[in-house]
């Protein structure tokens, strides 16, 4: 790993401030957009149920698509980045938190935690998007919670029973939650729970499944996927406190994930996580843009899907070796 110098990180910073600025005509172009093109689906998901509950899977990846860029909308919003105001940002936030059943000031604060900490060994446990264990605690742990770390971990887990557990978690108001994170998340809950209720109520719970349910469990497929590699993969960078700098532990530690143009549409740019963590206040149709700006200052290797199973055999961070590692008991 190359130590970035004053002046580059002067550089860099200063490169990526032009394009901090949100765009609010693309902005609320963008919001309604998806907003209006998962309505379409939904509706066109109601006429294919009717004729029969397969035909829905011809409009399921179209419907996780726009799902999944609602939530690239709301993680926004939550950074006060797509909208140059504080109001858009907070109403939006919270309509696409509702929509993809995420309580959006959840969202906020334990986002913000996470760009305030990340990677960063000695306040890991505070970062419930990205922890890790070192290879010695790994080593020195139960044979439980070694298991419950495997598991969580393990590619199929990841792409099966992780997206399920984080779609239920992330809506319950548990009691360490700071106490107004607790009011918002309970009211957030009842609210998406009642609507869910009147839907499928409406179209029967079957219905629900093959309209929304399936299409939400391949967007959360695919986002599990991604934050599976955000922070940990096998070069990523972690680091103790008194070591801790923003923009190593952004370019570093924090993956940059090849997907291609199709790709980089459908997941909002999500591959250009190390230029988010450089800067969160660029929206995520501006990030593409930005990585070009600072190649020439310092360049990051980038990682391919075709390494997923790879990168996450790499599971605990050995300091010695200054990457994560493969865990020997």
């Amino acid at each position: 790993m190359r130590k970035i110098t004053e002046a580059e990180k002067l550089e860099i910073a200063r490169r990526l401030r032009t394009f901090q600025t949100p765009n609010d005509a693309l902005s609320y172009l963008t919001v309604f957009g998806n907003l209006l093109g998962l309505a379409a689906c939904l509706v066109g998901n109601y006429y294919l149920y009717q004729i029969g509950p397969l035909y829905t899977a011809i409009l399921w990846l179209p419907t996780a698509a726009f799902l999944g860029r609602t939530f690239v909308c709301l993680h926004d919003c939550g950074h006060n980045n797509l909208f140059s105001k504080p109001l858009p940002n907070l109403i939006f936030g919270r309509i696409c938190g509702m929509v993809v059943g995420i309580p959006f000031k959840f969202w906020q604060h334990y986002h913000g935690v996470h760009h305030s900490i990340v990677n960063n060994l000695d306040k890991r446990h505070l970062d419930i998007e990205s922890s890790i264990m070192t290879h010695e605690e790994y080593k020195n742990a139960s044979f439980l919670k070694r298991k419950q770390y495997d598991f969580f971990r393990n590619p199929v887990a990841r792409v099966v029973a992780v997206p399920i557990i984080l779609y239920v978690l992330n809506k319950i108001p548990f009691w360490f939650y700071p106490k107004r994170i607790i009011l918002e998340s309970a009211i957030s809950t009842t609210i998406y729970v009642f609507l869910l209720y009147l839907l499928g109520s409406l179209v029967t719970f079957q219905g629900l499944i093959f309209m929304f349910a399936i299409p939400m469990f391949i967007t959360q497929l695919l986002a599990a996927t991604v934050f599976a590699l955000q922070h940990k993969f096998e070069h990523a960078y972690w680091v103790k406190e008194a070591d801790w700098d923003h923009f190593e532990v952004s370019l570093y530690g924090t993956s940059y994930i090849k997907f291609g143009r199709v790709m980089d549409w459908y997941t909002g740019n999500v591959g250009y996580h190390h230029i988010h963590h450089l800067n969160p206040k660029i929206p995520f149709y501006n990030l593409r843009k930005s990585e070009k700006s600072i190649r020439e200052v310092v360049a990051v290797d980038p990682i391919y899907l075709r390494s997923y199973f790879k990168q996450l055999k790499a599971k605990v961070w050995d300091d010695g070796a200054g990457k994560m590692v493969k865990p020997v008991r």
